[in-house]
């Protein structure tokens, strides 16, 4: 008997149900959980780097430290030096909506994914007649563009979390949407829908860290509920210091 209780003992401690632990969604898919909480993730995490110093200060860094003033490509090709003058006409004109250069897209692309967890870098070809050195732009969007909302098959292939998948699980297409969804147009936003745009003109950026996973998560996810608790406390000291301040004695004789 005591035996037999003794092969029943947990080798993990970590296993014990006596601390009344229940992870929540156990077993469930990357994909199952981004479904459920990415969005209020990517929420959040946009307004702790918006309010709080510190995390804003964290993305910042990783962003400099990551990139810098740019991860800038050398040519080994036997016309390096023709090669090199390409790329660098091209960087200056990368940029689909004309804002930046290629090392500012990289710094954006970087920090929307470490921020929202991931993002959509769109391949937009261009004319021979638009004069650029390479008939290629790169446009950044936002994680919201592709919609996540969309669900379902269409003909043979799978549609989770806007993305399409054909029966062996390759990715086809991403469903984006015809304008941002949280751009206030008034008199467009009824009009908007979301289409499918072919996987090979769309990156999407994210840090895959589970089988199978197909959408980010922010890396802010661990430490949210930690730093808004963390903010509350601040806040009540720093009203419990304001009313300490405020305190009087008055004296009669």
């Amino acid at each position: 008997r005591l035996r037999a209780r003794d092969m029943l003992t947990r080798a993990y401690e970590g296993a014990s149900l006596k601390d009344g632990w229940r992870p929540k969604r156990a077993g469930a898919s990357a994909n199952t959980d981004h479904l459920a909480d990415g969005a209020t993730l990517r929420t959040r995490a946009r307004s702790l780097v918006q309010n709080v110093p510190y995390v804003s200060r964290a993305i910042e860094s990783l962003v400099a430290n990551t990139i810098g003033c740019g991860i800038t490509p050398r040519s080994l090709a036997p016309n390096a030096a023709k090669v090199d003058d390409l790329w660098a006409a091209w960087t200056r004109v990368a940029d689909a909506d004309g804002h930046s250069d290629f090392y500012g897209l990289q710094a954006m692309a970087y920090r929307a994914m470490e921020q929202d967890g991931e993002c959509l870098i769109r391949l937009r070809a261009r004319r021979p007649e638009d004069g650029l050195p390479v008939p290629l732009q790169l446009q950044v969007l936002e994680i919201d563009w592709l919609d996540s909302a969309r669900m379902g098959s269409n003909g043979a292939n799978a549609i989770m979390n806007g993305i399409e998948y054909d029966p062996l699980g390759k990715i086809t297409a991403y469903w984006i949407w015809d304008q941002h969804p949280g751009e206030l147009m008034p008199g467009r936003r009824g009009k908007s829908a979301s289409y499918p745009v072919p996987a090979d003109r769309i990156i999407h950026l994210f840090a895959s860290q589970r089988p199978g996973q197909g959408r980010g998560f922010t890396r802010l996810a661990p430490v949210i509920s930690r730093v808004r608790d963390l903010q509350l406390y601040e806040d009540a000291e720093l009203q419990r210091k304001n009313l300490e301040t405020r305190l009087s004695v008055l004296a009669s004789g």
